[in-house]
């Protein structure tokens, strides 16, 4: 049923990749995918005149390479796009799998992987989120296996996953040196569940250089130095976004006052990024199934935290997970100014959300005891 579930979502995006590449183009494919799939079909003949614009290089030259054997066609792009989202599928419920997740609960979230509706839309196109997708899942199934399993060989995948995922956004590179960080320190742990001294140690100088290698990025990422302020250097970015944007921009005002601004902005930010468009800013059809979406996000994100703070096994698992998506939404949010076109760029860390959200109270048998910890009307285990 669960694979029966993937490929119903597959049908469905080869639906509008057939509309996209033959009638369209379809909804949201009007400008990057195809900027996008311009740029790649020069590449695929050897153009030297094309023109990157928005289109991400390694992307479009990647999918320039791939257009040289099978032919420029948009439809075999955005048909491309929608295997790679079934593979991504795959991963996903790989790591369910792994961790012990109830087949009603993946199937689930093969159900909510496959019909959400900016996933129907934007991972059936010649866009990078499903490849950001993709090398997401690819990372969470190689740290989950890591720290259950300590299986040394998934490394190679990890390390795969966050080099070939960072040349696509530094959001995927971020969340995948988190995920990395996860199994490295997962795999020092104690039997007993104790951390080690050294174990600390290692912990602040990793923390120390993130520190200063994340306000590198970040202020890379927003490609503005100014007076060398990150918090100035955002809000510069904002501002610009606002004279440009389209009418999908919730905030009229913007100032973010050095390092405590930035601080009080962060949270804001987020919040905004999960929930908009909000009921009262619901505007058109499309909104609306946004909202809806917001909703579903809102209630995942409440069942991972309920997850976090009740009886679950493997708890700095979901810790690591949470944590990642946390990691990338943050990203992603901090530079959002039109939140219509902003949809899209959740897709990247549906993987991580779902099984954060949905995952096993019990993932595995609980420890036989004596019953001594058992109420009195509760038989011992056996």
């Amino acid at each position: 049923m669960t694979g029966q579930l993937l490929f119903f979502g597959f049908a469905l995006r080869c639906l509008v990749a057939v509309w996209n590449g033959y009638f369209g183009p379809s909804f949201g494919a009007e400008a990057d995918a195809g900027h996008y799939h311009h740029v790649a079909a020069g590449y695929a003949v050897g153009d030297t005149a094309v023109t990157e614009g928005r289109a991400n290089f390694f992307y479009s030259f990647a999918l320039g390479k791939f257009y040289a054997i099978a032919g420029a066609s948009l439809f075999i792009g955005s048909l491309l796009s929608c295997v790679v989202w079934l593979v991504s599928g795959w991963l996903m419920i790989a790591t369910m799998r792994a961790l012990g997740v109830a087949v009603a609960r993946q199937r689930l979230a093969a159900f909510f992987y496959s019909v959400l509706p900016s996933s129907v839309l934007w991972t059936s196109v010649t866009i990078e989120e499903p490849y950001q997708l993709l090398f997401v899942n690819l990372a969470l199934y190689a740290a989950v296996h890591i720290l259950l399993r300590r299986s040394s060989w998934h490394w190679l995948l990890l390390i795969a996953a966050v080099a070939l995922g960072g040349v696509l956004h530094l959001s995927v590179l971020a969340v995948g040196v988190f995920l990395s960080m996860g199994a490295a320190f997962g795999r020092l742990r104690r039997p007993d569940g104790r951390m080690p001294a050294h174990a600390w140690i290692l912990l602040v100088v990793v923390l120390a250089v993130a520190s200063v290698g994340a306000r590198t990025v970040l202020t890379n990422l927003y490609q503005y130095r100014l007076d060398g302020s990150l918090a100035a250097a955002i809000e510069d970015y904002q501002r610009r976004g606002f004279a440009t944007a389209s009418r999908s921009v919730y905030r009229e005002e913007l100032t973010i006052d050095g390092t405590s601004g930035l601080i009080a902005f962060v949270p804001v930010a987020l919040l905004q990024y999960w929930f908009e468009p909000l009921i009262w800013n619901v505007s058109q059809p499309i909104d609306a199934a946004f909202a809806l979406e917001n909703l579903l996000r809102g209630l995942l994100i409440w069942m991972a935290l309920m997850a976090l703070i009740g009886r679950v096994r493997d708890r700095p698992i979901l810790a690591t997970v949470f944590l990642g998506y946390v990691v990338i939404e943050t990203l992603w949010s901090i530079g959002t100014f039109n939140w219509g076109t902003a949809a899209r760029h959740h897709i990247p860390a549906y993987g991580l959300l779902l099984v954060s959200g949905l995952w096993p109270v019990y993932a595995r048998p609980l420890p036989v005891t004596d019953g001594s910890d058992l109420p009195d009307h509760a038989p011992a285990r056996s």
